[in-house]
């Protein structure tokens, strides 16, 4: 089935935007580390169930029609991809997509249509049966930083049960203290371990943990709907100020329109 691209120029978050919902599944190393060990490839990935937003005036266009922000970074892309979980049965046929590093795009659509499959192939999760995924002209890197990183439904799954949170946090990187403030993380948690925590409070460590400045395309897989209004506008505007400061691309994968409005460049349809 064809991609399609709305077009948003928003760019920034207004207060009370509603979330999309997802789980950190990101680390820094090949090496996960005990059970429940952490990469970037990990995770389940469902789609969870977000509320439709208004199209809030957004136009349809062809894919790739419009630039951008990120037009001159480099490009992650997928090329005639496809792939399914059945043989026979393809959930993606033939997609191209891309985003560039300083670009924010939205991927929307219903459950079902291969959001998250996408989100797999393009970290690297999963490989496609046909087509290709590339960074900046080549295969994803193998070693070192993954610089894909994706962020996804369920926090529990993305960090080692093992580990109090404050070292889960410390794993990619050390997150300066206005950003995990600006995330709502709060110091008492990172001595708790992750079944003290709620999925609200955990996937604040995954997406502070993914945040790294190395890390140059973040996919955001329905990452916020385990949290209330306020707080996903917060955990949003934190996303999106990281994303300016660092030309960090974003990939926000939601079935909430309104949200994808408020905060992308560029909205994709599937």
């Amino acid at each position: 089935h064809p991609l399609r691209a709305h077009g948003s120029e928003s760019g920034a978050l207004s207060e009370g935007a509603d979330g999309a919902g997802g789980a950190g599944g990101v680390d820094a190393t090949d090496d996960a580390g005990g059970a429940g060990g952490i990469d970037s490839a990990d995770g389940a990935g469902a789609d969870g169930a977000d509320g439709a937003g208004g199209a809030d005036g957004a136009t349809l266009e062809s894919l790739h029609t419009r630039a951008g922000r990120g037009s001159g970074g480099r490009l992650l892309e997928a090329k005639g991809v496809t792939f399914g979980y059945k043989k026979g049965v393809s959930v993606l046929e033939d997609i191209d997509f891309s985003v560039r590093e300083g670009e924010i795009v939205g991927l929307y659509g219903p459950s079902g249509r291969g959001k998250s499959t996408l989100a797999y192939l393009l970290s690297g999760r999963e490989k496609p049966q046909a087509g290709t995924i590339l960074w900046d002209g080549a295969p994803l890197p193998k070693k070192g930083y993954r610089p894909i990183q994706l962020v996804y439904q369920h926090p529990e799954r993305a960090v080692n049960p093992r580990w109090q949170l404050g070292k889960t946090l410390a794993e990619s990187w050390n997150p300066p203290e206005d950003l995990q403030a600006a995330l709502g993380i709060e110091d008492a948690w990172k001595k708790r371990w992750p079944n003290e925590l709620s999925g609200g409070e955990l996937q604040r460590f995954c997406i502070a943990r993914a945040l790294n400045p190395e890390t140059r395309i973040l996919i955001c897989d329905e990452i916020t709907t385990m949290l209330d209004v306020i707080t996903q506008a917060q955990v949003w505007r934190a996303i999106v100020e990281q994303a300016r400061k660092h030309g960090m691309g974003v990939i926000a994968i939601t079935h909430n329109l309104e949200l994808a409005n408020r905060i992308c460049d560029r909205i994709v349809e599937m």
